[in-house]
């Protein structure tokens, strides 16, 4: 993947997420995570560092339930 844009995409279809066209998919991606224990990995990422580290602050925020982990050379949000 090298489009920024897709990052949500991407985690929403590796954890199994729909996208319905009427509710955003952060949103939706919150939902999902909200109240789960999870361990969340984002290797081979660094090239599109910034959509990552956004997602990553974004589900922090709202989802203090799980833990991620990112490779070595990516700084957290």
């Amino acid at each position: 993947m090298t489009d920024a844009a897709y990052v949500p995409h991407v985690l929403a279809a590796r954890l199994g997420v729909r996208e319905p066209g009427d509710q955003p998919l952060l949103d939706l991606l919150t939902e999902f995570l909200h109240g789960r224990r999870l361990l969340l990995i984002l290797d081979n990422c660094e090239h599109l560092l910034a959509a990552v580290s956004a997602l990553v602050h974004h589900l922090r925020q709202r989802c203090p339930a799980y833990t991620y982990c990112l490779p070595a050379s990516t700084p957290p949000a």
